[in-house]
């Protein structure tokens, strides 16, 4: 809580000097303690910094604006150039679903043209900062257009959640990792927030059946109403799928419960009888190597069986080579409780039906984990060893992974990739 223009002093009940009356104040196990003047006005002392960068869980903020309770909230700036953190872009993000996406931008790369996508889907449209001419990962995506691939090289490309997309508490992304490793184009299709069933409709793996109650495809673009087949409950956050209904590029857009459909350029109208399928755009299949977090979002999470089980059928349908990372654990589900429980039967279930594909990433971070990021165990990290948990040391908020957790998981993933020849 805060007071303000109380030009008045009283003893502090915690700490027992004399403070004055205006000011933050936080409930601690001694009753409300002062802690700072009005906070706005005035210029944080370094105790009192370090108080705000720890509740903002945040390496690297140069300024954060807390809660009464110091929880973090929105208004972060970082150290590097006074720009939003990583957690005011998420948290941005949850309320302006078109906000572009360019936190990690790529010195090599001049200019370049993206979809709308979060994170956006990169072209072959790219200039090199070096001559204006076009990036390796241009020349690449060229090549395999034109045919010109005498080595058959496979595409990478990493689907799925947060756990693959995001990059909470700055530095790279899975991916993006990846791509350096491999010196070689890693796509980021993943989509933070999605359940298994969004990313089954994406991957192709689930072909919606669509009722439309209008009986019609307008000749504009204009959106109508629509109803699908799909389980699952969904996320929250606008979802957009592309893909055809009668042969006719469509778009389809799920938010909040609602589903529309449109065509993605005018022409004619078109009357169709429901229930009709509505075909997913294939966009990374054939001679595609697909990396995989999924499942971490579904509660229960024996929801996640059934459209994980269609993602790999597809990819197999397609003969498109995969890998399936098994979900991590939170730091509050340690071995006995039931989110540990949950998530090992979702494991052994994905396991069994990809004996092959299935990468232990519980297990492989929490034994390889710090020695791969050249971290000492601390007691904290030791500590959640000893519960089956990931070490803290290399998680940013109890669950995702910090910039060194990205790096051992990103470590793992290629010798996994190494060790079935597929890099």
């Amino acid at each position: 809580m805060a007071v303000a223009g109380d030009s008045g002093t009283h003893v502090d009940p915690a700490s027992g000097q004399s403070v004055p009356n205006s000011g933050r104040y936080v409930m601690t196990a001694g009753g409300l303690q002062w802690r700072s003047g009005d906070v706005i006005s005035q210029k944080l002392d370094r105790a009192e910094f370090q108080d705000v960068i720890d509740a903002a869980r945040v390496d690297q903020i140069l300024v954060a604006i807390c809660d009464e309770n110091d929880s973090s909230t929105w208004l972060q700036a970082r150290t590097e150039d006074g720009g939003p953190s990583d957690l005011s872009l998420q948290l941005l993000r949850k309320r302006v679903p078109a906000l572009p996406d360019d936190t990690l931008p790529d010195p090599e790369v001049l200019v370049r043209i993206t979809d709308g996508s979060t994170p956006p889907l990169r072209t072959w449209l790219e200039a090199s900062t070096s001559d204006g001419g076009p990036t390796k990962f241009a020349l690449y995506l060229l090549r395999r257009a034109l045919g010109l691939n005498p080595e058959n090289q496979v595409g990478y490309v990493g689907e799925g959640d947060s756990m693959m997309q995001s990059a909470m508490g700055g530095g790279s992304s899975i991916p993006d990792i990846l791509s350096r490793m491999l010196d070689k184009p890693f796509q980021n299709f993943a989509w933070s927030g999605s359940d298994a069933s969004e990313q089954a409709v994406r991957a192709g793996g689930y072909v919606p059946i669509l009722t439309v109650p209008g009986g019609k495809i307008p000749a504009d673009t204009g959106q109508v109403d629509a109803t699908w087949d799909v389980p699952g409950t969904m996320s929250s956050t606008q979802r957009v799928f592309l893909g055809t209904v009668q042969g006719i590029a469509c778009r389809l857009v799920y938010e909040a419960g609602v589903l529309r459909l449109n065509r993605v350029a005018a022409g004619t109208e078109l009357q169709i009888k429901s229930p009709i399928p509505f075909i997913p755009a294939d966009t990374f299949t054939g001679s595609y190597v697909h990396v995989y977090f999924s499942g971490r979002n579904n509660t229960p999470k024996s929801a996640a069986e059934a459209p994980i089980a269609a993602i790999t059928g597809r990819y197999r349908e397609v003969g498109d080579k995969f890998l399936i990372c098994g979900v991590t654990t939170a730091s509050d589900e340690p071995f006995g409780s039931a989110g540990y429980a949950a998530i090992e039967a979702l494991n052994l279930t994905t396991m069994k039906r990809n004996p092959r594909e299935y990468v232990d990433m519980q297990g492989r971070m929490i034994r390889e984990g710090l020695s791969i990021a050249g971290i000492s165990p601390t007691a904290a990290d030791e500590a959640a060893i000893a519960q089956g948990l990931i070490p803290p040391s290399l998680l940013f908020d109890g669950m995702h992974f910090n910039p060194s957790g990205r790096q051992a998981a990103a470590t793992i993933i290629l010798n996994e990739l190494q060790i079935r020849g597929l890099a």
